[in-house]
């Protein structure tokens, strides 16, 4: 952790907080939450005072997922639904599943079409996001590999989904081809989603309408 002031990270005040890779913060900045094993399998609190040196680290029970592929957990951290993280079920025909700390509970809320679950190591930002309000929303990307079959991929097409995780719909937002899904996320206030999208060789940023 260091501080960033006028556009600038003060390396000088840089300070050690704790090992692993950073999940969600919490909506007053006060905590972080890294995942500090292997592939989700050891969740982490860590209380970050404004003295960092006075940094410490809390267990949390950890989310119950999949190992069989490299995993990038996604996490939203409210204060109407607490801390939630959202996951790709890579042993269960990647169904999407979101677990809830505090209760320890987890469920699962889509299965993508089966056409739509193919190489799902070539996104590179293939987990989940949810919403900022933690439950009512959630994004991701699939694709559909037309020739190749698996990595890598000649010819594909990537579709980006919403879905409403309390009913389990899911609708197609946009589908691009020829290039690549880099990221998804949505907006502050949650109706829009902002998507980085590769098209031969160029990075283009869209907004999606209100929603």
């Amino acid at each position: 952790m260091a501080p960033f002031d006028n556009g600038r990270v003060n390396t000088d005040q840089a300070r050690h907080v704790a090992k692993g890779l950073p999940v969600v913060f919490s909506p007053d900045g006060s905590a972080l939450v890294v995942d500090a094993g292997t592939f989700g399998t050891t969740l982490r609190r860590v209380v970050l005072p404004d003295d960092l040196s006075q940094a410490s680290v809390e267990p949390l029970p950890s989310a119950p997922v999949s190992t069989d592929l490299r995993l990038r957990l996604q996490g939203q951290w409210s204060e109407e639904a607490g801390l939630r993280v959202a996951f790709r079920d890579t042993g269960r025909a990647e169904t999407l599943r979101v677990w809830r700390a505090d209760a320890e509970t987890t469920r699962s809320v889509w299965t993508p079409p089966s056409s739509e679950q193919s190489s799902t190591t070539d996104l590179p930002r293939w987990a989940p996001r949810l919403a900022p309000d933690g439950s009512r929303r959630l994004a991701v990307w699939t694709r559909r590999c037309y020739e190749g079959g698996g990595f890598p991929c000649t010819r594909s097409r990537y579709t980006l989904w919403h879905v409403n995780p309390p009913t389990g719909e899911a609708t197609p937002v946009a589908r691009t081809g020829g290039g690549g899904a880099e990221e998804a996320a949505f907006t502050p206030t949650g109706s829009r989603l902002v998507l980085l999208v590769r098209r031969e060789g160029d990075t283009a940023v869209h907004l999606s309408a209100e929603r």
